[in-house]
């Protein structure tokens, strides 16, 4: 069963990306839940899939670097 494909909520990406990050500095392993959260607000892409790898690994600088990526392109494209 295939879920419906979910229009990106910018509002709610744009306020949880900052939290990602914090908490991506701390180590902190409630950034899995925020990745939920990221999901359920509707942002994928390869960026994304990649930075939730690099997290189920405990890589936490290297998923802060591509949060940081995205943060940037959402900021531009706004």
């Amino acid at each position: 069963m295939k879920a419906k494909s979910q229009e990106l909520n910018i509002e709610q990406v744009k306020e949880l990306i900052p939290k990602l990050k914090e908490l991506l500095i701390a180590k902190n392993p409630k950034s899995k839940i925020l990745i939920q959260e990221l999901e359920e607000a509707g942002l994928k892409g390869n960026e994304f899939d990649e930075m939730k790898t690099k997290l189920s690994k405990y890589d936490f600088k290297n998923a802060l670097t591509i949060a940081e990526e995205i943060d940037k392109d959402l900021n531009n494209k706004l």
